[in-house]
């Protein structure tokens, strides 16, 4: 979860938007570690991000502008 607070000042800082799923609920960054190695690379999460996707999810892999490898969300209304 991440408070509209957060979200602004991320927004503010340049590393988020303000109007964020987090907010809602709606979203969570999962951190995968593989043998103990903090994995950062879209690819390294595409196997849980096909799956996510195949249960109807959005994956922050596919993001044109900025793919977010980690990021796991729900639509709500047409939101995203």
């Amino acid at each position: 979860y991440r408070t509209p607070e957060q979200a602004a000042l991320n927004a503010k800082k340049g590393s988020g938007i303000t109007n964020s799923l987090h907010t809602r609920r709606l979203a969570v960054d999962f951190n995968l570690f593989v043998n103990g190695q903090y994995q950062t690379r879209t690819e390294d999460y595409l196997p849980l991000g096909e799956y996510w996707e195949s249960l109807g999810g959005s994956w922050g892999g596919r993001f044109k502008s900025r793919p977010d490898g980690n990021h796991f969300s729900l639509e709500h209304d047409g939101v995203r």
